[in-house]
């Protein structure tokens, strides 16, 4: 299970989303939409653990945030 509750994400400091609240169990598929620009790809980007998130908490699996991990345990625990 991954969940994050007022999770703030961006790029370089930049601020793009805030108070995002997401629950995703093992086995789910998760989709993201929205207009180009709106924070898509970096939502992803953070949930996956390759871009940190700006705010907020982040847990996936139990094991804390995903961007904290060492990259081949990342590697290991999520299908990306």
């Amino acid at each position: 299970v991954e969940t994050a509750s007022g999770l703030a994400v961006g790029r370089d400091g930049v601020i793009v989303r805030t108070g995002l609240d997401v629950a995703v169990s093992t086995g789910e598929l998760l989709a993201i939409t929205g207009p180009n620009g709106s924070g898509k790809s970096t939502l992803g980007l953070t949930l996956a653990g390759l871009l940190p998130p700006l705010a907020g908490e982040l847990d996936a699996f139990g094991r804390g945030a995903p961007h904290r991990w060492r990259p081949p345990d990342r590697g290991r625990s999520m299908d990306l």
